[in-house]
């Protein structure tokens, strides 16, 4: 949890355009970058879940049914952990949508300009 609270410690924006900067710029390098800075979010939002619902009393009485952590994770938590999850992707959606979409026409940009060396 530590590495993502270091990631979420910098501005998603600046820190995908660092990222897109060091590896290179192509399509699934932005696709890359964009998970990259979007996990953390969605790592702590389920975390937090987690942390809650353990606590209910349908997960404890799965515990005392004799039945295993995959199953009560599978099973319990997850469809109840489902709807902040997409709650956080559909609020998540536009800004994504706007990086991929101004990130692809720069990367088009500069694969079509590489070879007159006016993009580096």
């Amino acid at each position: 949890m530590r590495i993502l609270d270091v990631l979420l410690a910098f501005p998603s924006l600046l820190l995908a355009m660092v990222i897109l900067a060091t590896i290179g710029p192509s399509k699934f390098n932005l696709i890359l970058v964009i998970t990259l800075v979007y996990i953390p979010m969605f790592a702590r939002i389920t975390r937090s879940v987690v942390l809650d619902l353990r606590t209910r009393e349908f997960v404890e009485a799965a515990r005392l049914r004799g039945e295993r952590r995959s199953y009560i994770l599978f099973r319990e938590m997850l469809p109840n952990a489902m709807s902040p999850l997409l709650v956080e992707d559909r609020f998540a959606s536009p800004t994504r949508y706007f990086w991929w979409l101004h990130s692809a026409f720069s990367v088009s940009e500069c694969s079509r300009h590489r070879r007159t060396g006016a993009c580096r």
